[in-house]
């Protein structure tokens, strides 16, 4: 069930920001991740704005940072915005302080050029533990594991943050 804006305004007292929102020392929304890696800015649709159909970059796309005793766990929604984007914005936000774990959707959906340049960046970052889940294909995880610690996220599994 989808709501208008007014609708969730009725409800909930909404949030808009462009900035990272953070709700205590250690959990953060992102809000808009900047582009350092243009390939993997992806075109969602188009929207009609300024009197023409532009393409939509999905600015929006977000993800949450939770900093615990081991390190940041990387929350992610569908990574539009592309998941080296997001772990790069977030290095920013927690300087010098280790990736523990990404959780979440990659949208990485086929072998391509996109997930050699994504694989390559993860084997330098030095994560714990990757769960690649929704909108990352079994070929994209299969790749992936070659060279990282991917585990699956599914039912009784047990995730472990602190």
């Amino acid at each position: 069930m989808s709501m208008s804006f007014d609708e969730l305004s009725y409800k909930l007292e909404p949030i808009l920001t462009k900035e990272p929102y953070w709700t205590d020392d250690n959990l953060v929304f992102l809000s808009e991740i900047p582009t350092k890696f243009p390939f993997e800015r992806i075109k969602v649709e188009e929207v009609f704005k300024d009197n023409q159909w532009q393409d939509d970059l999905n600015f929006d796309d977000s993800a949450m940072v939770y900093k615990g005793k081991d390190g940041l766990v990387i929350i992610t929604a569908y990574s539009h915005s592309g998941i080296c984007n997001i772990i790069e914005y977030s290095k920013s936000l927690f300087p010098n302080t280790k990736i523990h774990s990404i959780i979440g959707g990659f949208h990485l959906l086929k072998v391509d050029d996109k997930l050699r340049k994504t694989i390559d960046y993860l084997k330098e970052q030095d994560i714990d533990i990757i769960y690649p889940a929704h909108c990352t294909c079994l070929q994209a995880k299969i790749q992936m594991a070659k060279y990282m610690n991917i585990q699956e996220v599914g039912v009784n599994l047990k995730l472990e943050f602190k």
